[in-house]
């Protein structure tokens, strides 16, 4: 674009349309033309930029749903996943993928427990839904935080909350790409979403070996474990403890997420990054008391609290994984 050229009329180009204006602004900030070394550079300052921002989040959504401790704590498996460090530091897509991401979560947790009719409870409905268009519009596997924040609102049966995000959503990708669809609509479909679903399959193709191999990338061995395990706790306890349903919104973003990974014709590693944040987020959450049984082990004397067995559960798996050698292959 910098150049003269429009994207997906003059070059082919599966990006949508704020990847390509993320780069752009990156490019335009040094102002340099792609294609040498500065601009390679540039944008990858710019995406450790976008990595240390979503640690940022990763702990103010933490700290949201279940206090200060599990914010630090899923912020700090994060910040020890060696998967979600390599990409930060490379030219990719999947950093403010996350960051956007969190970001529309943060707004739609925000509103979680606000009345059906309150105001400021609408209005953070709609920055939601902007937020989770700017995913999408960042790399297509976004889409995946609408139909979160939409399925937890007809979940919880509030269709206006749910309109409001879907109107907001589609009024943004709207806004957001009508240069294109204005210039070159025919092509901007095609390459942008016609191409995502009908591309040839390529990268790891059964999705069982998808699976085995998210498990045992030693880079992410922590988070993997302490996701799962977090996981587990909160799919058996949510359904009947009504002041931790606010989780579900991470849970099902995991589940969604997963399930592209698993359905979708192409698997490369770097796709796990777009798991890794609401696997740490449910890491952390083990440290989350009432998500935990009514009964607790004996006291530890550790500031006069009792250790629950979600906090055992992750002091567990972070000991096996000293034992074994797992955090120093994290890099």
């Amino acid at each position: 674009m910098l150049q003269g050229y429009l994207p997906y009329r003059d070059f082919f180009a599966t990006l949508p349309p704020v990847g390509i204006y993320l780069l752009a602004g990156v490019l335009r900030l040094v102002n340099v033309a792609w294609g040498g070394g500065i601009s390679l550079m540039a944008t990858r300052y710019a995406s450790v930029v976008y990595g240390l921002s979503t640690l940022a989040l990763v702990y103010l959504v933490g700290r949201k749903l279940g206090g200060q401790p599990m914010g630090l704590a899923a912020a700090a498996l994060l910040a020890w996943d060696g998967m979600v460090i390599g990409m930060d530091r490379r030219a990719m897509l999947e950093p403010p993928l996350n960051l956007f991401s969190l970001l529309a979560v943060l707004a739609y947790c925000s509103a979680f427990e606000r009345a059906r009719n309150d105001a400021q409870g609408q209005r953070l409905a709609v920055l939601a839904g902007f937020l989770s268009a700017l995913a999408a519009l960042v790399k297509t596997p976004g889409m995946v935080v609408v139909l979160t924040l939409l399925t937890i609102s007809l979940l919880r049966r509030r269709f206006r909350e749910a309109a409001i995000i879907a109107v907001s959503s589609v009024l943004s990708w709207a806004v957001l790409s009508a240069y294109f669809l204005l210039r070159c609509p025919a092509d901007f479909i095609k390459q942008v979403y016609f191409f995502q679903l009908l591309r040839p399959a390529d990268g790891i193709m059964r999705w069982t070996a998808r699976l085995y191999d998210i498990w045992h990338y030693t880079q992410a061995w922590l988070t993997v474990r302490t996701g799962l395990m977090g996981a587990l706790f909160l799919g058996l306890l949510t359904i009947w403890r009504r002041e931790v349903r606010s989780w579900l919104v991470v849970l099902l973003w995991m589940g969604y997420t997963l399930a592209l990974i698993v359905v979708n014709n192409s698997y490369w590693p770097q796709y796990y990054v777009q798991l890794a944040v609401p696997l740490s987020l449910l890491g952390g959450s083990l440290l989350d008391k009432r998500i935990q049984p009514a009964w607790h082990w004996h006291s530890t004397g550790v500031y006069g609290q009792e250790l629950t067995l979600g906090a055992l559960s992750f002091l567990a798996i972070s000991l096996i994984a000293l034992a074994t050698g797992a955090v120093t292959n994290q890099y």
